[in-house]
């Protein structure tokens, strides 16, 4: 992975060797990004300073674990495990300390933040019966604690709607009330979940 200004007045700069990058946060000073070099998924951050680049793990399991993404404020970091046995959404303390909470209850993945703070989108585990996945909306209050309300449906979309993995397909509007995606076109995709 590479950082280059968006002006292009400088060269790129290496800031790992592999990883699929995934959330900044809001200073800019530190990336999550999933790494498999372990052989299974583990979340780790590259942290940006004036002596360089430091990456380190963050989340290193057995299981595999994707999706980071970094609150509005920074505080908290949420990404998608399979330590229950499937995947679900968790969030956490960033940079710690403190326990996951699970905001999915029935699977998920590809998690994402109202830029309000405010709430979380994520998507359903894939319904084998139609092929179908759900953009699911949990109410959130980051401060003084996190509280998390019950998921709620929003929308229903065909699984080639949001091909996923490792990183979230969909960005969300500024005002929260859309989202971008992309469409693929049917056929096989092999190892998405």
């Amino acid at each position: 992975m590479a950082w280059r200004r968006a002006d292009g007045t400088d060269a790129p700069k290496v800031l790992t060797e592999g990883g699929v990058p995934s959330s900044w946060t809001p200073d800019g000073r530190q990336l999550a990004y999933v790494n498999s070099s372990s052989g299974n998924d583990d979340i780790w951050v590259a942290s940006l300073d004036s002596s360089g680049v430091t990456a380190k793990p963050l989340i290193h399991t057995p299981n595999s674990e994707n999706y980071p993404e970094f609150s509005p404020d920074g505080r908290w970091l949420m990404y998608s495990s399979d330590v229950s046995g499937r995947e679900e959404v968790y969030v956490q303390p960033y940079p710690g300390p403190g326990a996951p909470q699970q905001v999915s209850v029935d699977g998920g993945i590809s998690p994402a933040w109202n830029p309000s703070g405010r709430e979380i989108f994520f998507l359903s585990s894939l319904r084998p019966s139609d092929g179908r996945r759900d953009l699911m909306s949990v109410a959130a209050q980051l401060s003084p604690s996190l509280q998390l309300g019950r998921p709620q449906r929003l929308f229903s979309a065909p699984e080639r709607s949001f091909l996923c993995s490792p990183t979230r397909c969909y960005s969300v509007t500024p005002d929260g009330q859309f989202f971008y995606t992309y469409q693929a076109p049917p056929g096989p995709r092999p190892g998405l979940p």
